[in-house]
């Protein structure tokens, strides 16, 4: 069979494609709810895509009061209108919680372990 040319999209043109793509277009997804909800916007900006592809995102909600927020049936349509409008076409947009599991308390993450540097 013929294969696919593999020459990306022009800019533009099929929106984003991949986890990457989407995180470069997530301001743009945060300021559309911005012009209709400042509140959510605002939980927005501690989000950020943790997969994504032409159809579908899934973004990373790090606070579990925020998540309530995010799916709430209120708000969930102004976010899933912001996401297609950044695809240009209707999108698949899922929500989960990537912060500490609850009852743990809140304390700073622990990604910077002190490792003695590579020599």
């Amino acid at each position: 069979g013929a294969v696919p040319s593999v020459s990306p999209p022009p800019q533009g043109g099929a929106g984003p494609l991949d986890l990457a793509a989407w995180r470069h277009a997530w301001p743009e997804v945060i300021e559309a709810v911005n012009r209709r909800d400042v509140m959510l916007a605002g939980i927005l900006r501690s989000c950020e895509p943790v997969e994504g592809d032409p159809g579908r995102l899934v973004i990373g909600v790090p606070f579990g009061w925020h998540l309530e927020r995010v799916r709430d049936p209120q708000k969930a349509p102004l976010l899933a209108e912001a996401v297609a409008a950044a695809a240009g076409r209707p999108c698949a947009v899922e929500s989960r919680f990537s912060g500490e599991p609850s009852g743990s308390p809140t304390r700073p993450r622990r990604s910077s372990r002190r490792f003695p540097a590579p020599a």
